[in-house]
């Protein structure tokens, strides 16, 4: 995984596991996927990835907003991941607010 050793730690530490959050939203079973990205930000609030999953699962159910608020809590978080912009902008699109 490509997880910062610290946030891989608290994790495991909190009983999450990476792989199952992921294999929920590929195989489109976002609300799952939700529940196992927010418990994971629940033990480590500073785990870019776990937001930017969420984003992805919240963006796959329309739910731009909530898509939005993640993308930009992980930017704070890690502002050189450019892919984070990407996922935003689409976020904003899907607001029809396309000045931002």
């Amino acid at each position: 995984t490509n997880l910062p050793a610290i946030g891989l730690a608290a994790m495991q530490a909190g009983g999450i596991k990476l792989s199952k959050r992921t294999e929920y939203r590929e195989a489109g079973i976002y609300d799952l996927a939700i529940e196992q990205y927010t418990a994971a930000i629940g033990v480590d609030p500073n785990y870019t990835n776990a937001y930017w999953g969420r984003g992805l699962a919240y963006s796959e159910l329309k739910q731009h907003q909530n898509a939005l608020d993640d993308y930009s809590e992980a930017i704070q978080l890690n502002s050189s991941e450019s892919g984070l912009y990407v996922n935003r902008g689409l976020a904003y699109a899907g607001l029809n607010q396309y000045q931002n």
